[in-house]
Protein backbone atom coordinates (compact mmCIF):
# COMPACT_ATOMS: atom_id res chain seq x y z
CA UNK A 1 0.00 0.00 0.00
CA UNK A 2 1.19 3.03 -0.37
CA UNK A 3 -0.41 6.88 0.91
CA UNK A 4 -0.41 10.57 -0.20
CA UNK A 5 -0.52 12.64 2.92
CA UNK A 6 -1.19 16.34 2.51
CA UNK A 7 -2.04 19.68 4.50
CA UNK A 8 -4.08 22.24 3.51
CA UNK A 9 -4.14 25.74 5.87
CA UNK A 10 -6.13 28.78 5.62
CA UNK A 11 -8.90 26.85 5.34
CA UNK A 12 -11.78 29.41 6.83
CA UNK A 13 -15.22 27.08 6.27
CA UNK A 14 -13.85 23.55 6.57
CA UNK A 15 -18.06 22.40 6.08
CA UNK A 16 -17.70 23.69 3.05
CA UNK A 17 -13.77 22.50 2.16
CA UNK A 18 -15.32 18.79 3.18
CA UNK A 19 -17.78 19.46 0.86
CA UNK A 20 -16.13 20.42 -1.95
CA UNK A 21 -13.73 17.79 -1.65
CA UNK A 22 -16.61 15.11 -0.88
CA UNK A 23 -18.64 16.41 -4.19
CA UNK A 24 -15.63 17.19 -6.78
CA UNK A 25 -12.33 15.37 -5.55
CA UNK A 26 -13.69 12.46 -4.24
CA UNK A 27 -14.89 10.96 -7.50
CA UNK A 28 -11.73 11.99 -8.76
CA UNK A 29 -9.43 9.72 -6.37
CA UNK A 30 -11.98 6.77 -7.26
CA UNK A 31 -11.45 6.74 -11.27
CA UNK A 32 -7.60 6.56 -10.19
CA UNK A 33 -6.12 3.23 -10.73
CA UNK A 34 -5.55 1.41 -7.56
CA UNK A 35 -7.43 3.37 -5.68
CA UNK A 36 -8.15 1.82 -1.90
CA UNK A 37 -9.39 4.86 0.34
CA UNK A 38 -9.86 8.34 0.91
CA UNK A 39 -9.57 10.40 4.10
CA UNK A 40 -10.30 14.23 4.99
CA UNK A 41 -9.42 15.08 8.70
CA UNK A 42 -10.18 18.73 10.36
CA UNK A 43 -7.00 18.90 12.53
CA UNK A 44 -8.69 22.57 13.75
CA UNK A 45 -7.24 25.98 13.61
CA UNK A 46 -8.09 26.41 9.68
CA UNK A 47 -5.69 23.13 8.79
CA UNK A 48 -7.23 20.19 6.75
CA UNK A 49 -5.15 16.77 6.56
CA UNK A 50 -5.94 14.58 3.65
CA UNK A 51 -4.73 10.65 3.66
CA UNK A 52 -5.12 9.11 -0.01
CA UNK A 53 -4.40 4.94 0.20
CA UNK A 54 -3.57 3.14 -3.54
CA UNK A 55 -2.42 -0.55 -4.14
CA UNK A 56 0.71 0.84 -5.91
CA UNK A 57 3.20 3.69 -6.18
CA UNK A 58 1.75 5.20 -9.63
CA UNK A 59 -1.51 5.71 -7.98
CA UNK A 60 -0.25 7.39 -4.89
CA UNK A 61 1.54 10.14 -7.45
CA UNK A 62 -1.57 10.21 -9.77
CA UNK A 63 -3.41 11.73 -6.76
CA UNK A 64 -0.79 14.26 -6.43
CA UNK A 65 -0.61 15.49 -9.49
CA UNK A 66 -4.67 15.50 -9.59
CA UNK A 67 -5.13 17.04 -5.89
CA UNK A 68 -2.65 19.64 -7.07
CA UNK A 69 -4.80 20.54 -10.06
CA UNK A 70 -7.77 20.54 -8.35
CA UNK A 71 -6.49 22.70 -5.84
CA UNK A 72 -5.66 25.14 -8.67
Amino acid sequence: MYVAVRRYEGVTDPAEAARLVNEGFVPLMRQVPGFVAYYWVDAGDGVMVSTSVFQDRPGAEESISRAADFVR
